[in-house]
């Protein structure tokens, strides 16, 4: 079976010592940050407060026209937008879509990676009915766990 391309991709960077090595980790870690939840963050499986930036009230993306957006995925899909810079924000159904935070789906509270995603991508999940919603992360979870390990064996190895 081949390598998922995420996997491949972390592996080459720290092979080469370009992304996600222990140079990052050591920096969170002098902030005070726990070195496994630091290495959680580094190979994006730590829990996440919210599933999209798009949630928060007070966030919004603009296109070159001035409409504006929740999520920047939707840019120039005037659909999509809650108002402009000219008449302002429109709290419509596309706002409330995005500001809410309950899960999509119901197959959501069952999944063992609810945590770290929150339910998922809002805007690919509507626009795919729901086959896009799900963090990347889901389907190599496992291996993501055992370069965890790996990672968290070779930082306190070399502690």
């Amino acid at each position: 079976m081949n390598e998922h391309p995420y996997i491949s991709l972390i592996k080459f960077g720290r092979e080469n010592k370009l992304f996600r090595g222990f140079t990052d980790v050591e920096n969170d870690i002098n902030k005070n940050t726990s070195p496994r939840i630091a290495l959680l963050k580094k190979l994006k499986i730590f829990p996440s407060p919210t599933n999209c930036y798009a949630t928060c009230p007070s966030v919004y993306s603009i296109d070159s026209n001035g409409n504006i957006y929740k999520c920047h995925r939707t840019l120039g899909r005037k659909e999509f937008a809650s108002g402009d810079i000219f008449n302002g924000i429109k709290e419509n159904s596309e706002y409330e879509f995005f500001c809410n935070t309950d899960l999509a789906y119901d197959e959501c509270k069952e999944c063992a990676v609810l945590p770290i995603c929150q339910g998922g991508c809002k805007i690919n999940g509507r626009i795919f009915s729901g086959k896009e919603a799900c963090a990347p992360c889901k389907m190599i979870i496992n291996n993501l766990i055992l370069l965890y390990k790996q990672d968290l064996d070779a930082l306190y190895e070399r502690m």
